[in-house]
């Protein structure tokens, strides 16, 4: 955040940050202009290849093999971001339902603060440069060629919804198979990471996976979770949480 107010300071010619906070309180261009500063996603389909193939190897036959015909997956996506990561996970748990001839609904839960980023996201078209992310039988099986990029199939784009939310102000959602949180946590302070793993830990059902950040990891709440792997900090909650301690009631989902 630092880094991101200096550059303001610099680009707005101001000597120094009394006078920047001068300039931001009789502009408010420049509030907008700070706030998406601070929303910059770092993103991109498959991100840290090996959680994926940890991922389809490890957890996803097991989740697709104990479901029936009909059941419906359920995956919160927190800090989706443009939503490469939230129709990653849609591709690869349609591929392992495909493989195992399976039914089921999937219904992804993707979240994030920022509308500019979850509206680029819900129109699910990427540049051509994805090529470089997407394994080549995944472009072909779920993306349509356009002029501009590549638009994600109807298949997979209708497995997610994209909705606008605050981890540490709104309710979170519950009876989730799998809660994504990558590369969050780490920003914020001890206090509002504890509060954090508090919803997380409270979304998931019984045996629900929990995917973490590569730096991140469960510290305060290793009580609840068993590692499925260490590494690459994905692990199953083994006690589940029946009440927010937080003091806010719980959303419902169907």
């Amino acid at each position: 955040l630092a880094r991101r107010v200096a550059r303001r300071v610099n680009i707005c010619k101001c000597e120094n940050i009394k006078e920047y906070y001068e300039y931001l309180v009789n502009n408010k261009k420049e509030v907008d202009i700070l706030y998406r500063e601070f929303l910059i996603g770092v993103t991109r389909f498959f991100r840290d290849d090996e959680v994926w193939e940890t991922l389809k190897k490890d957890v996803f036959p097991k989740l697709i093999a104990n479901a029936k015909d009909g059941d419906v997956l359920k995956l919160w996506d927190v800090a989706c971001s443009t939503g490469e990561e939230a129709y990653s996970f849609a591709m690869c748990l349609h591929e392992e339902m495909d493989k195992q001839h399976k039914n089921l609904e999937i219904k992804i839960f993707a979240t994030d603060i920022s509308q500019t980023h979850l509206d680029i996201g819900a129109r699910g078209i990427y540049p051509e440069s994805i090529v470089a992310d997407v394994p080549k039988d995944f472009l072909l099986k779920y993306f349509i060629s356009k002029t501009d990029g590549y638009k994600v199939s109807d298949r997979v784009r209708s497995s997610v919804i994209f909705s606008r939310h605050n981890i540490i102000k709104n309710p979170p959602f519950s009876n989730m198979d799998i809660v994504s949180c990558r590369n969050l946590l780490i920003y914020f302070q001890n206090g509002i990471q504890k509060k954090a793993l508090n919803m997380l830990h409270y979304a998931l059902k019984k045996e629900g996976i929990l995917v973490l950040g590569t730096s991140e990891s469960v510290h305060t709440h290793k009580e609840h979770f068993t590692e499925v792997n260490r590494k690459w900090k994905i692990y199953k909650n083994i006690e589940p949480s029946t009440r927010l301690t937080i003091g806010i009631s719980h959303a419902t989902n169907s």
